[in-house]
């Protein structure tokens, strides 16, 4: 399986391609219609591998401050620049699955993928942001709920 990329067209080929349960990674389909999925992890060796297997041009979504999912969207999917609607559902569903989760708003970085790097010695989850541009967002729970509801797989 080593080599392999990201491949969002069927949930089973990513299970296969990580070999991880489906509990572990969560694919999660745009609730943006522009055709795309995001990709959200579970636990922090799940978010490695999804960090791993990303190219290098995908967008990488996390919040600043704590512990949370990290949030991939192909870059293939959405062309050369992601349309705002797409990286601000994709910020909430970052925000969601943290611990910032009862505030309902945090700053969340928004990079490419080429821009984060994993240093020896660094534990599972845990990734070195060296460029990246924050965002501010706060939510509703009607927000929240469409976007969960647009990103059932």
């Amino acid at each position: 399986m080593v080599g392999r990329r990201l491949r969002s067209e069927a949930v089973s080929d990513l299970f296969d391609l990580f070999q991880l349960g489906k509990d572990e990674l969560d694919p999660v389909k745009n609730p943006v219609s522009c055709g795309s999925k995001m990709f959200t992890d579970r636990s922090p060796v799940a978010s490695d591998e999804l960090c791993k297997q990303a190219k290098s041009n995908d967008y990488w979504l996390h919040v600043i401050g704590t512990t949370g999912s990290h949030v991939i969207i192909p870059a293939r999917r959405v062309g050369s620049e992601a349309p705002p609607a797409l990286i601000r559902a994709a910020a909430i569903l970052a925000l969601h699955h943290s611990k910032l989760r009862a505030d309902q708003r945090g700053e969340v970085y928004v990079t490419r993928r080429q821009h984060i790097r994993k240093r020896k010695g660094m534990p599972p989850g845990l990734w070195q942001v060296d460029q990246a541009d924050t965002l501010f967002v706060a939510y509703t729970d009607d927000e929240l709920a469409a976007t969960l509801a647009g990103a059932q797989p």
